[in-house]
């Protein structure tokens, strides 16, 4: 039912965001097409139809007005910081163990300031971690699928697959409309809702966006250079992407295997976080 829905909704809200001009370039098509951004939203409503009244449910909607804000005003960095950190709210409760190598361990009061980090990374990790047709809704949905054998709420995992499939029909190469920041810090506080004491397996399955995000951390501290997109530049006479030569583990690929089709790249890349994924679940199951 969620994977229908969202399959009917997303054409009709991109509609809508279309004629309120909430629009966006796919600059790796020779034809620039202008798309909707922000669809993320649309299938954010309806996934979170689909959620029971919890802390899941409040952090997902936390996570969603968040990239709703950034997709339309544009917010700057401190206050998607400031707003990711305020969402773990929800989560707060006095059960402050973790699982670490098959052993509970009892944090304590640390225990909310490293939630607090996750949810303030998470959601941050998925947006910085695109610009290619496909990449923020896929690398979503194997990580989803990789906490199906991790956490105990398969029916809230299932709903989230089921709207991430019909989103990914509509944001594979090529795509035809954009998720936006709606999505993906949607998705980060949805992951850390629902794996909140399972953080040691989503932060191996998360190991392309830890490695992501160390590499940029020199533009996005001010060190370097950091333009608006970090996206590989298009070279139209191949009909390829190469590198930019920005920060990004999707740069550092295209570097070390040289120019990609950006279809070609994005498989590759969702390969890379199957493996991780398919590697945090046989070591949880050694536990």
């Amino acid at each position: 039912m969620e994977t229908l829905l969202t399959y009917i909704a997303v054409p009709f809200g991109s509609d809508m965001l279309l004629k309120c001009g909430i629009t966006g370039k796919d600059l790796h098509k020779r034809e620039r097409p202008v798309l909707p951004e922000a669809t993320g939203l649309i299938a954010g409503i309806v996934l979170c139809l689909f959620l029971p009244r919890s802390s899941i449910l409040l952090c997902t909607l936390a996570g969603l007005w968040i990239g709703a804000l950034d997709d339309t005003i544009d917010l700057q960095w401190r206050y998607k910081l400031l707003l990711s950190a305020v969402a773990y709210v929800p989560l707060y409760q006095n059960l402050t163990t973790v699982l670490l190598f098959g052993n509970l361990i009892y944090l304590g009061p640390l225990y909310h300031v490293y939630m607090l980090l996750w949810c303030i990374w998470c959601g941050n990790a998925i947006n910085i971690y695109a610009g290619i047709n496909g990449i923020e809704v896929g690398q979503c949905l194997i990580i989803a699928i990789g906490l199906l054998w991790v956490v105990d709420d398969t029916r809230t995992i299932i709903s989230f697959i089921g709207v991430c499939v019909a989103l990914l029909w509509y944001n594979f190469y090529p795509a035809k409309v954009f998720v936006g920041d709606s999505w993906c810090y949607m998705s980060g506080m949805f992951f850390v809702a629902v794996a909140q004491h399972e953080t040691e397996s989503l932060a191996i399955m998360m190991l392309p966006q830890i490695i992501n995000t160390l590499q940029s951390l020199p533009e996005l501290t001010g060190y370097c250079e950091c333009p608006r997109h970090r996206m590989p530049k298009y070279d139209e006479n191949q009909d390829k992407l190469v590198t930019s030569g920005y920060g990004t583990l999707i740069n550092v690929i295209l570097r070390i295997y040289g120019p990609m089709h950006e279809k070609t790249l994005c498989i590759v890349l969702l390969v890379i976080q199957s493996v991780f994924v398919f590697l945090a679940c046989v070591l949880k199951s050694q536990y």
